[in-house]
């Protein structure tokens, strides 16, 4: 299996992701970002251990059947690079375009939670971790981090040597 065929499959499920969240978000409304946002997490993980099982299937009966483990994480991690950064694009868009005010509004709410038990000083500490767990560059880099782990996992589990002849002089 060529790498093209995995960036493929990789930019397919990222954009089979984005439509999802779209169609979550409007199915509820753009201010349930907490429920939102798990379900799109739930697609997430579905996609990513579907995608790199596939990927890593494909490699395999590209080869006849074998496939070395360095083979198959490269593969899994390619596809992962792929769908996490059409992710962490579609989440900027969304943040900055479909839904501006849906930060704002699930801060606000937040506070409003959180008002007694955080002191007055640790407010602005919490509004930049609210902020900064919407990110692009979070959901980047924890797609990735679970994409690597999945990699590993389903690399191990499907790895097969090929067999070879041992070396004789005689």
């Amino acid at each position: 299996m060529n790498d093209s065929l995995k960036i493929k499959l990789g930019i397919t499920a990222g954009i089979i992701n984005c439509i999802a969240w779209y169609f979550i978000s409007k199915s509820l409304t753009y201010y349930e970002v907490a429920t939102i946002d798990k379900y799109r997490a739930i697609i997430t993980m579905a996609l990513l251990v579907l995608g790199i099982v596939l990927v890593i299937l494909f490699q395999r009966k590209g080869n006849r059947g074998f496939l070395e483990f360095k083979q198959a994480f490269k593969s899994g991690v390619l596809y992962t690079l792929f769908l996490a950064l059409i992710l962490a694009i579609f989440s900027y868009l969304y943040y900055k375009y479909i839904a501006p005010d849906a930060i704002a509004f699930y801060l606000s709410e937040a506070k409003k939670q959180v008002t007694e038990t955080i002191k007055p000083e640790d407010v602005l500490n919490f509004e930049k971790n609210v902020k900064d767990f919407f990110s692009p560059f979070k959901m980047f880099m924890s797609t990735i981090i679970f994409g690597i782990i999945i990699s590993l996992l389903v690399a191990a589990i499907f790895q097969k040597k090929n067999p070879t002849m041992p070396f004789s002089e005689n």
